[in-house]
């Protein structure tokens, strides 16, 4: 296969370079190899794209030097992340990447590969914890005032459900059978009372 990707990569190569686009997208895997291989072994620059167009993705349009890819579905877009997490770090790695997407962007809770926070009961006040101080603790965010900020504004989620409200304490109860809290969309952490 390499020496078809050297062929062709050549004789593309000069057309290419002709015409000084911005980006390459490519619709087809052979296609996005060919250019792959020019940017990774033949040392040509510009971004290339990969569309993703079978709605059941697989390791053919995995190639190197490609920047980005485009999927026509979340299905495809799945599939295609696991295999790329697969080729790099293993099947075991990419089973807990796809768990802990999926937990967190379906509301549910990653408890089980989200990074965790242990809380000794020492740092409790009055059995609980406000939500603000316990954004800080959990280094989601910086200060109270930004974690006040971010709650307000709907940015902050309890395994799955939003909290608006400021003042809410988190009691002990509660931490000790572990939450997940969330700010934004990939900002997450599971907190746990000892």
């Amino acid at each position: 296969v390499t020496v078809i990707y050297q062929q062709c990569a050549k004789r593309l190569l000069p057309k290419i370079k002709a015409l000084q686009p911005d980006v390459i997208i490519s619709c087809h895997p052979f296609a996005g190899a060919i250019v792959g291989y020019a940017k990774t072994e033949l040392g040509y620059e510009t971004p290339l794209i990969s569309i993703v167009t079978d709605f059941l993705p697989h390791r053919t349009y995995i190639a190197k030097g490609i920047d980005a890819y485009i999927t026509a579905s979340s299905q495809a877009k799945d599939i295609l992340a696991w295999e790329l997490t697969a080729l790099v770090h293993g099947a075991e790695e990419a089973n807990k990447a796809r768990n802990t997407s999926r937990a967190l962007f379906a509301g549910a809770g990653a408890q089980d590969d989200a990074p965790e926070v242990v809380l000794e009961a020492s740092e409790l006040e009055h059995d609980g914890m406000t939500l603000p101080a316990l954004l800080v603790r959990a280094e989601l965010c910086k200060s109270r005032s930004e974690a006040r900020t971010n709650i307000i504004q709907g940015g902050v989620s309890i395994d799955g459900v939003a909290e608006k409200d400021f003042n809410r304490i988190l009691t002990g109860e509660e931490l000790r059978k572990g939450i997940l809290l969330r700010r934004g969309k990939k900002n997450y952490k599971k907190i746990v009372l000892k």
